[in-house]
């Protein structure tokens, strides 16, 4: 087995204004990779207990065709014409903004719950939380930062890259969604998530009063970015829409794949993109003049 340090790298998020970089930093060869991909088995076991966690688009849409359509047909016209909200969301630097050792508490109550609390039980999850231990310490990657070469510890956040990462990040986040006020649930005719972008259907007096049932979607240390329409979003790989004025209430989707122009990029950032390399760019080729390197990767 070939094991090696991660390196630090970047990936341009070319649809985003202003466009920025998202850290990727690859963990195949790691030599805590082992541990991680039989995390990561045992905790997929844990996801079927959380409806809201999404697995494919295609399990969306499933949604809209059974427990959301009678909801919609049931529904007063005048309901359906000005309380009915699209809201989607997604959740600023996921993995990177995790309290690390607030997730390890959660995330072992979440398998004692799932075990039990009686001797068998505290052996399985004890077991589980020295993977998640092994995954999590000692994560050392290297970074080459204005040409030269460094060694970086990773002291917060999930690493990055490893088998399990989304599955703590799932597990992590629902702890939270399970105890979310009641009013959140009673506006939420449909709540689902995918990792850190999240989807609602929300029934409210108002745009003002959406918002504000929104607000009770909350998880310490991480940050969401709210869109609200009352016609149409884009979800993943969705555009989803409605028509108010029509008397059907359904709601309406169809594949979503933007055609993206790459625009020219300010000389400061010249040859950041790279389409021979898959646009993967490392941090040190960025010219930074006028602009610390902090400040691009965000």
């Amino acid at each position: 087995m070939v094991v090696d340090l991660p390196i630090f790298t970047g990936l341009p998020k070319i649809h985003k204004t202003p466009w920025g970089i998202r850290p990727v930093v690859p963990c195949h060869s790691v030599v805590q990779g082992p541990c991680s991909e039989v995390l990561s088995i045992i905790l997929k076991t844990l996801l079927g207990d959380f409806p809201q966690i999404l697995t494919s688009t295609k399990e969306l849409v499933h949604n809209f065709e059974t427990a959301l359509k009678p909801k919609l047909r049931s529904m007063l016209h005048g309901q359906w014409k000005d309380r009915i909200f699209i809201c989607t969301a997604d959740i600023e630097g996921f993995y990177t903004n995790v309290p690390i050792k607030l997730c390890r508490e959660k995330l072992g109550e979440l398998v004692r719950q799932k075990y039990g609390r009686n001797r068998e039980g505290k052996v399985k999850s004890d077991y589980v939380m020295n993977l998640f231990d092994i995954q999590q310490n000692n994560l050392i990657m290297k970074a080459q930062v204005n040409g030269e070469w460094h060694l970086v510890l990773q002291k917060d956040g999930l690493a990055m890259g490893m088998p399990a990462a989304p599955d703590i990040a799932n597990l992590f986040a629902a702890w939270f969604e399970q105890r979310f006020p009641p009013e959140f649930y009673r506006h939420c005719l449909v709540f689902k998530r995918y990792i850190d972008d999240i989807f609602c259907l929300v029934s409210a007096n108002s745009r003002d009063h959406c918002v504000e049932i929104l607000k009770n979607y909350n998880i310490p240390g991480l940050k969401l970015n709210w869109e609200v329409s009352e016609t149409k979003s884009v979800f993943l790989d969705l555009e989803i829409w409605r028509n108010p004025f029509s008397h059907n209430h359904q709601l309406k989707y169809r594949p979503y794949h933007p055609i993206v122009s790459l625009v020219t990029i300010s000389n400061d950032y010249h040859g950041a993109l790279d389409t021979r390399s898959s646009c993967f760019v490392q941090p040190s080729n960025l010219k930074c003049t006028g602009s610390p390197l902090r400040h691009i990767l965000l």
